[in-house]
């Protein structure tokens, strides 16, 4: 989406480690900063874009999260590969819990 006055949110995914931007509208996005709910200050964003925002979890680390949603999950995730797995299974074999 464009926006006239747009900010680019950039963050690197926890999971996957690869990096991934998100554009929002400027007012909305200090909205937001100064203290209103997302969905409130953002709710032309979908609820994948605005969990982006807020956790920093790509699309396609979500839909492995949280279970896929037919009408957000992106492309992406039919790219994803196993290195979020892996590093889930590593993750619970060291710590004994997921994270």
């Amino acid at each position: 989406m464009k926006f006239v006055d747009s900010v680019v949110v950039s963050y690197v995914c926890p999971f996957c480690g690869k990096e991934h931007s998100v554009e929002v509208s400027e007012s909305a996005f200090y909205e937001w900063q100064d203290g209103a709910l997302i969905q409130n200050a953002m709710p032309t964003l979908s609820a994948t874009e605005r969990e982006q925002l807020v956790s920093h979890i790509c699309p396609a680390c979500q839909a492995n999260l949280f279970g896929e949603d037919p009408e957000e999950v992106d492309d992406e995730v039919d790219d994803f590969d196993d290195e979020f797995s892996a590093c889930m299974r590593e993750s619970l074999e060291f710590t004994g819990q997921w994270w």
